[in-house]
């Protein structure tokens, strides 16, 4: 918190000769206001200053110790206005700047507080309760560098700054600087050893790091200074569920809401462990409970748009997928080309642009052909990467890079991708209509790519095992040697279709097993699309997590099996309990049977190659 308005303790100059008598009666009378606004008397102070000024108006103390009334009773600007007539009178005193400073913050007036926080410094170079404040109003100003700078300053000047450390920690935390966040919680914990926030927050820095058995362990510090420290709580729960402890989570989000239960974070969070845990009815029900006592909560409302659209309840769960554009990540992506589509016929042209990543711009364009009776036009824009794979698969569609649209293009309606499905898949009988294989790669570079793969009769298997995606790909990956032995199989050639660099990985593998992918090093698995999916197409099929390549492949028709976890990190368009999809029809789904445990999966992949294979 910033330090507030100060009642400075001035010592008067001498007063010259002639006017000692009336300089004695002043500093009387602003001692004894002085006395009175320490006892929070203002109304008494105030009736002194303003008496002083009456005989002396451009008198200092009197205008800046009003100015420190008014904002001790709220009135921020008028604490401006007077603090400002006191520094026009003496442009020298470090504690009006400072009291103005703050009157300024509680104004939301943060760039000019800054700089009168930075004229008080200037006069006063160790002015802590300066430096600290002038730490707060930067980082309101999401200036945090500047702030840890400020706080820094702080504390160099008085090093059992508590706040200075705390309020550095947060900042620190912001800017992804988790290991120094946690020092700083340190050194504010070994001042106040027993500030309750302070451990919860280093919990949230140490949870960034992954560092979850110590998290909890500081959430835990903080519940037993606060024992009814809702946050903590919750927080708490987070990472007992990241442990996969999710039945401990639980109950820490249960206590949570016991002693809050209108909690919504705390509902949220429950209903997240119990998604994870497969207690879909539940899950729903604690998202019910968060957007009853908050109903703005987006990730809520989101999150059980996805459960409605993984049961297939679409009619219920299109609308609620929409809750994705008020979520904090997602608001920087949405732009406004043209008026949203309604899903009703066009006389003009239609932009669909899309959105999230490479692998949902496949998932969502399956809907892409339907378009054509909607509008006299359709163009749509996509990943630079996917544009001349679209211009094949989609003849009469328009395709251009993303990166180039402008606004004023002269659209009469845009649709995002992912809002597709309300209008064209609004059913679960609908969603069955996906054509297999409506992407199409180059027919050449098929051949040429065959040719060079196919080895007599042996079947030719692309491999894929690691997603990139931010939140979730570690938990639909697995490791290249977890396949070793699919891989081990006889008359089998298996191509490399991971994209990033897979060196290390191979290498290993085939040091400890002897296996080898063949790799296509002409081919940019990531950056060439194109040429990936004429890969793909050149095998008689793929083995692959949910990824780019899953839905590359699935797409172009391609026999694949997809190989998904136990249930977190399972996309919604993947459904529950399904070996099949509705959206791929040459897809087929292996789930684990144990969460984090690939080896059942990889079984059952072994055993149905090797029947393809002919063993």
């Amino acid at each position: 918190m910033p330090r507030p308005p100060q009642i400075p303790q001035r010592r008067q100059p001498p007063a010259r000769p002639a006017q000692n008598q009336q300089q004695s009666a002043l500093a009387k009378l602003i001692q004894q206001g002085l006395a009175l606004q320490q006892q929070g008397k203002l109304a008494q102070a105030r009736a002194i200053y303003e008496s002083v000024l009456k005989a002396n108006p451009r008198h200092f103390d009197s205008l800046h110790l009003l100015g420190v009334i008014e904002a001790q009773t709220g009135n921020h600007q008028a604490a401006v206005d007077m603090i400002g007539r006191a520094i026009a009178i003496n442009p020298n005193e470090a504690s009006a700047y400072f009291n103005r400073g703050s009157a300024l913050m509680e104004l939301q007036q943060l760039e000019a507080a800054v700089a009168s926080y930075d004229q008080a410094i200037r006069i006063e170079a160790n002015y802590v309760d300066a430096h600290f404040n002038r730490g707060n109003a930067l980082k309101r100003l999401k200036q945090l560098d500047a702030a840890v700078a400020s706080y820094d300053n702080a504390i160099h000047f008085k090093p059992d700054h508590f706040q200075a450390y705390y309020e550095r920690g947060l900042a620190l935390s912001d800017l992804g600087q988790a290991q120094a966040a946690v020092a700083s919680y340190d050194n504010a914990i070994r001042i106040k050893p027993d500030h309750a926030d302070a451990y919860n927050n280093r919990g949230v820095a140490l949870r960034q790091l992954k560092q979850l058995e110590l998290a909890v362990a500081s959430y835990d510090a903080a519940i037993r200074i606060k024992p009814d420290f809702v946050d903590a709580l919750s927080n708490r729960g987070n990472a007992l569920g990241e442990l996969k402890q999710l039945e401990a989570a639980i109950a820490s989000y249960d206590m949570a809401i016991r002693i809050k239960p209108d909690h919504a974070q705390a509902h949220y969070n429950r209903g997240v462990a119990l998604q994870a845990s497969k207690q879909i009815d539940a899950a729903m029900a604690s998202y019910d409970q968060a957007m009853r006592f908050n109903p703005d909560h987006a990730q809520a409302c989101f999150n059980k748009g996805l459960v409605l659209l993984m049961g297939g309840d679409f009619a219920h769960g299109w609308p609620m997928y929409e809750w994705r554009w008020k979520l904090p990540k997602n608001l920087p992506i949405r732009k406004q080309f043209a008026p949203d589509w309604d899903g009703s016929m066009l006389a003009g042209s239609l932009l669909v642009v899309s959105e999230q990543g490479v692998g949902d711009e496949i998932f969502y364009s399956g809907m892409l052909n339907d378009l054509r009776s909607y509008a006299a036009s359709v163009t749509v824009a996509v990943d630079p990467r996917l544009v001349g794979l679209f211009r094949r698969s989609f003849s009469d569609i328009a395709v251009v890079p993303k990166d180039t649209l402008t606004l004023n293009l002269g659209f009469e309606a845009q649709v995002y991708m992912g809002s597709l499905g309300r209008y064209l898949r609004p059913d679960g009988a609908s969603s069955s209509q996906a054509a297999r294989g409506y992407l199409c790669a180059s027919a050449e570079r098929v051949k040429t790519l065959r040719d060079r793969l196919a080895s007599g009769n042996s079947l030719v298997c692309g491999v894929s095992w690691s997603s990139k995606n931010v939140e979730a790909g570690e938990k639909k990956s697995l490791a290249l040697s977890d396949l070793a032995p699919v891989l081990k199989l006889p008359d089998i050639e298996f191509v490399n279709l991971q994209y990033g660099d897979t060196d290390k990985e191979r290498d290993a593998l085939k040091a400890s097993t002897g296996c080898a992918l063949q790799c296509v090093d002409e081919i940019d698995n990531f950056h060439d699309l194109d040429g990936l999916a004429a890969l793909i197409c050149a095998c008689d099929v793929v083995v692959t997590v949910s990824n780019t390549t899953a839905h590359l492949a699935a797409a172009l028709g391609k026999p694949v099996i997809v190989m998904l976890p136990y249930f977190a990190g399972v996309f919604w368009y993947w459904h529950e309990g399904r070996e099949d999809s509705p959206w791929y029809p040459s897809a087929r789904l292996y789930r684990q049977e144990h969460s984090d445990d690939w080896s059942d999966v990889v079984q059952r992949v072994k055993a149905d190659l090797s029947a393809l294979a002919g063993h």
